[in-house]
């Protein structure tokens, strides 16, 4: 879905193509990607050598 959106289709135009996805599912999957997004950009304590 994410390649879509960021090819240019707007989400109506994805919901038109994939009429089992609601609004809410675009939205949850946007949440899933920005809080594993910030996981990702979490700084690593520094090992002791």
């Amino acid at each position: 879905m994410f390649d879509y959106l960021g090819g240019g289709m707007s989400i109506p135009e994805v919901l038109d193509d994939f009429p089992d996805l609601t609004a809410a599912d675009i939205r949850a999957s946007f949440a899933y990607a920005a809080d594993r997004d910030r996981g990702l950009n979490a700084v690593p304590h520094e090992v002791a050598v």
